[in-house]
């Protein structure tokens, strides 16, 4: 008996392990990260630095800062083409992670919910979630139309989800666990067999579903970690050619939106 009851525990818990383990994986953008406002469509690249001003990169390399056209020779054009490039790339690419991310994380916590309780997650639990969606809106977007990214990338995928898991893990626990003693006690009432073999058999399903899921989580989350490593190649040629470019005309440099990552031991 306290075999099958310690075997469900720890069914149990590797449900929970496996929500963290989702977010666990946020891709890494090696040394460099970006830190602005920055919109992208098809005809515009546009930073807004803290002061609020705005430059403007259309797409044939026109610059314009608050609205005012910038004369520009043929070496600062090129280096403006590439910056445009580079941003047009990688822009999209972190949002595209980071949000793809996310909703692993979100799915993760819904297909456990709704593969041990059969239901789908209750109402405070969805809205929790909602929570979350909510806050990464408001630093990233994209559309047919257009990219959005506001704020530093790093707080945005490392701080900004260790809160959102902080605030969605009692929500989380507390609706998984009232659903396990539901089963649970279904378990035991069923009459087929003896108690400690229907304890037993519930554990192995808790432990077949904890390995089915993990396996399928971490397929999505690899999928990303390969995506970002590329990504860490781009974050690194952008930082090159933003270099070169504030060189060229230091008129930008107060629009910079690439910067070395702080290291934990800086801090």
């Amino acid at each position: 008996m306290k075999k099958a009851i310690l075997a469900m525990l720890v069914g149990y818990i590797s449900m929970i392990v496996i929500v963290s383990s989702a977010y666990a994986s946020e891709p890494s953008l090696c040394e460099w990260q970006l830190d602005g406002n920055i919109t992208v469509n098809p005809d515009n690249l546009v930073l807004t630095n803290t002061a609020g001003n705005r430059l403007n990169m259309t797409r044939d390399n026109q610059v314009f800062i608050d609205d005012q056209p910038i004369m520009v020779n043929e070496r600062q054009k090129t280096l403006i083409a590439n910056y445009n490039q580079h941003l047009r790339t990688t822009v999209p690419a972190i949002v595209d992670i980071a949000l793809d991310g996310i909703e692993i994380g979100l799915a993760a916590v819904t297909e456990i919910f709704s593969s041990i309780a059969g239901t789908p997650p209750p109402a405070s639990l969805t809205a929790a979630m909602a929570t979350i969606r909510a806050d990464i809106d408001t630093h990233l977007s994209r559309n047919q139309q257009a990219v959005q990214l506001n704020g530093n990338t790093t707080q945005m995928l490392n701080s900004g989800m260790d809160r959102a898991i902080d605030d969605l893990k009692p929500r989380f626990l507390a609706s998984v666990t009232g659903a396990v003693l539901m089963n649970l006690g279904q378990s035991m009432t069923s009459g087929d067999g003896d108690l400690e073999a229907r304890l037993d058999g519930f554990s192995r399903r808790m432990e077949n579903l904890s390995e089915e899921l993990e396996t399928n989580i971490r397929a999505k989350t690899a999928k990303l970690e390969v995506q970002a490593q590329a990504l860490c190649g781009q974050m690194t040629a952008l930082q090159a050619t933003e270099m070169h470019l504030q060189a060229a005309m230091p008129a930008l440099t107060s629009f910079a939106v690439v910067q070395r990552e702080p290291k934990l031991d800086s801090l």
